[in-house]
């Protein structure tokens, strides 16, 4: 993501933030109700650990649909929100490397998860095979080959899609048991 981007989008984030820090003191004295129910709900927790990640339970689902909206998709809100937990990363990560090995195993999670994101904005399955055709910086005689990050053992989005929802409801199941 390029720098002026990321810039762009912290101040989004700080907008939708801003409602807090810009007023300090103001806001705190306005909202001593609704502080005094996080302090209370927090007293209930036994560790702030507990409280931040019940936080994070509450607050991730709001922000996945907030991504949903902002990308004009509808879809299950579970894709989305781990997606945004790093899950997707997580799997395709071990998945690449056990498959695949280490070698330019960053760069084919990355493809993937750009796959992903497009294939969901355009509710379509977009293959994950690429060329180095049209790479200037490519001999023409090596554009026909397989890119360095392509997955060679993950064809299309939809088989993306199918091998995380494979192991995560395996591992929700095993967490049932």
């Amino acid at each position: 993501m390029s720098k002026e981007i990321t810039k762009e989008l912290e101040k989004v984030i700080d907008l939708l933030l801003d409602q807090s820090s810009n007023e300090g003191e103001e806001f705190l004295n306005s909202n001593k109700d609704i502080i005094q129910k996080f302090e209370e709900l927090k007293q209930q927790y036994k560790s702030n650990y507990t409280f931040i990640e019940s936080l994070r339970f509450l607050l991730l689902p709001k922000i996945a649909k907030l991504i949903c909206v902002t990308l004009n998709i509808t879809l299950n809100l579970m894709i989305i929100e781990n997606l945004f937990k790093g899950t997707y990363e997580h799997f395709f990560e071990q998945y690449i490397y056990k498959t695949e090995g280490s070698a330019c195993s960053s760069d084919k999670v990355f493809c993937i998860l750009g796959g992903l994101i497009f294939s969901i904005i355009h509710n379509k399955n977009i293959p994950l095979y690429f060329t180095y055709e049209g790479h200037e910086n490519i001999n023409k005689s090596e554009w026909n080959e397989q890119a360095y990050w392509s997955p060679r053992t993950i064809k299309d989005t939809d088989e993306a899609f199918k091998l995380f929802n494979d192991w995560y409801y395996i591992k929700l199941n095993q967490k049932g048991k």
